[in-house]
């Protein structure tokens, strides 16, 4: 089941051997599954023993939302979350930070002091 705003991603993938639930397609791919597509935010699924699959919405919420800690440090960069690659978002989160820089808008860059009091600059 995923949670109703779907900010936690979860995909189905179906090979020979059955059905399986992943966090990351890139772990339906490395287990020879076939992605299937993307479980729907308040989406159940109930696989039988059989590899019969029943699927019904049961938290529905009015609008979704996203985990920014997904794209940036828990999904590989092989992976697909909503159909989007996490390579592309990276890609697009990149390309943002450097017009902020610049623009001079400082958005990226922040100074931090030493216990020494000096300050440095760092990039994150």
């Amino acid at each position: 089941m995923r949670d109703g705003f779907g900010m936690r991603p979860l995909c189905l993938g179906r090979s020979d051997h059955g059905i399986a639930v992943a966090s990351e397609s890139c772990a339906l791919d490395s287990s020879n599954f076939q992605f299937e597509r993307d479980v729907k935010p308040g989406e159940m699924i109930v696989i039988e023993a059989d590899g019969s699959m029943k699927s019904s919405i049961v938290l529905e919420e009015n609008r979704t939302a996203f985990c920014l800690f997904e794209y940036i440090y828990f999904a590989r960069s092989d992976s697909e979350i909503d159909h989007l690659s996490v390579y592309q978002a990276h890609f697009n989160m990149g390309r943002q930070l450097a017009q902020g820089i610049s623009r001079g808008s400082g958005h990226g860059l922040r100074r931090a002091r030493q216990r020494t009091g000096r300050r440095r600059r760092l990039c994150f």
